[in-house]
């Protein structure tokens, strides 16, 4: 009973790289580089004399990342229209 999976999904606001990569398509490197370069929000959780531990990310600050790629965001490039010539 205590390892069932949840049928229903919580609503969290914090997400394990793996997780959020599964949720939005991005891979886990890129996730990670944009944690470490500060434009993703994320935790990193290690215990005491440790090196490895735990990433978080913050799915508001991916979120909030991938919203500014739509038209109207910060980051968008609007990709030019290419002529289709028909023979």
């Amino acid at each position: 009973m205590l390892f069932m999976k949840r049928k229903t999904p919580i609503d969290v606001e914090w997400e394990r790289l793996a997780d959020a990569s599964v949720r939005t398509g991005l891979s886990i490197p890129e996730i990670y580089r944009r944690c470490i370069t500060g434009e993703l929000e994320s935790a990193h959780i290690v215990k005491p004399g440790k090196r490895r531990g735990l990433r978080l990310v913050s799915k508001k600050s991916l979120d909030g990342f991938i919203r500014s790629f739509v038209p109207g965001g910060s980051r968008y490039v609007a990709t030019p229209k290419q002529e289709v010539s028909v023979k």
